[in-house]
């Protein structure tokens, strides 16, 4: 049950947040922070025990099992995709912003999502079910699985931190750059022990599936609360302000 706390946490804290910023959905500047909540909370509660009934509903329909937790790693690529987003289109104009996203992160996140399914169909996550599909015993298949997702994962958060450094160089950004800097390497860290793991099983009795599971949940609440902060630092400037009373001469 590692996974319950963070599982309630991130699901908890991101929630709020969507709850926050639900009035961003038509804005070009902010729908891409709000897709990631949405990637994310789908991710942990597919990934989690949770998702074993939709699991069990797509066995019968395919006769594959895990689908759900295939799903849900391939939502978690999705979600590092938006945080590319948010700060790039910021940066550039639309055409270069549409030309970078369309070269760095489209066309790889659309290759890696094609060899993952390969991969996955022939690995043996697909034919045993798991309770956790991450403490599941990886054979050369699974692990080449966990290598690939980690890789595109770790690629898109990389960017997405060089892009962070480059507009924190602005002082009006810079806080809110310093917090997603920093739970985008809390992710990283989170992904690259789940492929430590895959490839050295003999260190999971040291709790590296833990670290996935808190570093994964971490991130998810940083970029959720960092997302709700911006969004409320912007509705400031909208807010009216208070009518001071002035006494009658």
């Amino acid at each position: 049950m590692m996974w319950f706390v963070p599982f309630v946490a991130a699901l908890s804290v991101a929630g709020w947040a969507l709850w926050v910023r639900r009035a961003t959905w038509r804005s070009y500047w902010e729908v891409a922070a709000s897709m990631c909540l949405v990637f994310q909370i789908s991710a942990t509660v597919l990934t989690s025990q949770f998702g074993d009934c939709i699991g069990a509903l797509l066995h019968d329909m395919t006769g594959l099992w895990n689908l759900e937790d295939f799903t849900g790693n391939l939502l978690y690529v999705c979600a590092a995709a938006a945080v590319v987003r948010h700060p790039l289109i910021r940066l550039t104009d639309t055409e270069n912003a549409k030309r970078l996203l369309y070269r760095c992160v489209r066309v790889p996140g659309a290759l890696t999502a094609v060899i993952l399914l390969a991969v996955f169909l022939r690995s043996r996550g697909s034919k045993i079910y798991a309770v956790n599909f991450i403490d599941l015993h990886a054979d050369g298949w699974l692990t080449a699985y966990w290598l690939i997702q980690g890789a595109i994962i770790v690629w898109l958060l990389s960017y997405s931190s060089h892009l962070l450094l480059l507009l924190r160089s602005d002082s009006k950004h810079r806080s809110q750059c310093n917090i997603y800097l920093c739970f985008t390497i809390t992710g990283t860290i989170g992904t690259a022990a789940r492929m430590v793991s895959a490839c050295l099983p003999s260190v999971q009795p040291l709790n590296a599936d833990a670290l996935v599971w808190y570093g994964g949940a971490v991130s998810v609440v940083g970029f959720a609360v960092g997302y709700a902060r911006s969004w409320r630092a912007q509705m400031r400037w909208f807010e009216p302000e208070p009518r001071r009373e002035t006494e009658p001469a």
